[in-house]
């Protein structure tokens, strides 16, 4: 008997666990709530690898109300990077799809904030791998079990206007050019070295 109970709760366990996973993997974008209000400071042609981002969230309380979030269960906040539509034209690995688990409008993570009523804010230094595009600032609510259940963005839903652009790094580096440089001069030294020694060589014979 107390076999079976303990074969029972585990199934139970397993059938929660495995509903959880179906439900995040069904979500879809158009079911959350808009319920966030995002600014950002960014300039067209903030550069990767040294350009900075600062994003201010907090909660719309026109949308939600702070009792109604808390009983909603916003836990944390989680602030995305996020390609613009004229970006996505023709790039299937940028595509938007409305269902969460295909979707990919914003892969890159800028930064996660527990949630507040207050809001919050966070500068994010550009990583170097991020390619030239049009981009937008998307943040994500997430509940205790870790589902998007609301969002707020500082593009509209077209995701066509208030734009910024980043530029990649060119591929040149200080260290390279310096590099280049030396090698450049010592294979030059050597050449001459070479010359001149072969000269004395032959007067030599």
């Amino acid at each position: 008997m107390e076999a079976y109970s303990h074969f029972a709760i585990g199934l139970l366990l397993c059938s929660v666990m495995l509903c959880g996973h179906l439900s995040q993997g069904l979500q879809r974008f158009s079911e959350l709530k808009n319920s966030l209000i995002l600014e950002y400071v960014a300039k067209n042609g903030t550069k990767a690898g040294e350009g900075t981002i600062s994003v201010t969230w907090k909660l719309d309380t026109a949308a939600v109300s702070a009792a109604d979030a808390a009983f909603a269960d916003y836990k944390n906040v989680h602030i995305k990077l996020c390609f613009g539509a004229v970006s996505q034209v023709d790039r299937a690995w940028r595509k938007t799809n409305d269902l969460l688990s295909k979707d990919k409008t914003c892969p890159y993570e800028m930064g996660a904030q527990p949630y507040t009523p207050e809001g919050g804010s966070i500068t994010w230094t550009v990583t170097k791998e991020i390619p030239f595009a049009f981009y937008f600032i998307r943040a994500y609510v997430t509940n205790t079990a870790k589902e998007k259940i609301a969002y707020g963005q500082t593009s509209n839903k077209q995701r066509t206007t208030n734009l910024f652009t980043i530029e990649p790094i060119t591929g040149r580096h200080a260290s390279l050019d310096i590099a280049a440089a030396v090698f450049s001069a010592f294979s030059v030294i050597s050449l001459f070295g070479f010359y001149f020694g072969e000269k004395r060589f032959i007067k030599k014979g």
